[in-house]
């Protein structure tokens, strides 16, 4: 089984202080939810890709979006 890989926060060790690899069960996911965060990992909004398509059709600016299954070096 695949896992979220990253450093844990000393205070929430649930919580990620950073983040090298984030999974996701699907089945934990709303199907309408386009915009979502995880318990792992709070601070960091997650799309799903029909809403990255708007934001991209519409010329949105500003956030920074990972494709799914992309390496990331993130402190949230």
């Amino acid at each position: 089984m695949v896992r979220s890989e990253g450093d844990a926060s000393e205070f929430n060790p649930r919580r990620f202080v950073f983040v090298r690899r984030l999974v996701l069960d699907e089945n934990k996911v709303t199907p309408e939810a386009r915009l979502f965060r995880t318990t792992t990992v709070p601070s960091i909004p997650l799309i799903r890709g029909d809403l990255k398509e708007l934001f991209e059709k519409e010329g949105v600016t500003g956030p920074t979006l990972y494709p799914v299954g992309a390496e990331v070096a993130l402190t949230p």
